[in-house]
């Protein structure tokens, strides 16, 4: 196993969990990386693959960066799948360069701050039909000016904004993704 590899097992095994969601959700990560190994990296990995979020706080730490995102019709963050990645920081850093525009951002603190198991239901993307299946997600925390120009990617989100944490309740209509937020935001302020 590569070096990358062996980064991930360790920084999973080393995760304390927050809620006890969490704790089943990384035993259930170590459970599967223990049978399917690298192939749960790879998004055509069903029903579980990698993914890794971005969860970006403006430096007041008052607003968060989110997408409008097409196939959740949510505001919700930026991330997406591990597509081979054995380094989830560098593919959520990816995805927020692709997803928004943002260059110059920086991780709050030195690993993924949340791992989640989320399921995501069956879609069309690209025309493509896509089954029912679990990512299983870490989440890091950056910090960003809002100063910095950010532009949607129009193949996923037809918006992006800062939004007023206070309004997340209002604008997040994927309701089992509040609960997800307000665990980052407790962990991070």
């Amino acid at each position: 196993m590569n070096k990358e590899w062996e980064n991930i097992i360790t920084e999973i095994n080393n995760y304390v969990p927050f809620l006890a969601q969490e704790q089943k959700d990384k035993d259930l990560f170590l459970s599967l990386l223990d049978q399917e190994k690298e192939k749960l990296f790879l998004r055509e990995s069903l029903p579980y693959h990698f993914s890794a979020s971005a969860f970006i706080l403006n430096e007041k730490k008052d607003k968060v960066l989110f997408c409008y995102h097409l196939i959740y019709q949510s505001w919700s963050w930026l991330g997406g799948h591990a597509d081979g990645n054995f380094n989830l920081f560098e593919v959520a850093k990816k995805e927020v360069q692709e997803e928004c525009g943002l260059k110059n951002f920086r991780l709050l603190s030195p690993s993924f701050s949340s791992l989640e198991c989320l399921s995501v239901k069956n879609h069309y993307k690209r025309n493509v039909f896509v089954p029912d299946h679990f990512h299983l997600n870490v989440s890091y925390v950056f910090l960003a000016s809002e100063k910095e120009k950010i532009y949607p990617r129009k193949e996923e989100n037809s918006a992006v904004k800062w939004i007023k944490i206070q309004d997340l309740k209002k604008v997040v209509t994927e309701e089992k993704m509040l609960p997800i937020y307000e665990k980052l935001l407790r962990k991070s302020l």
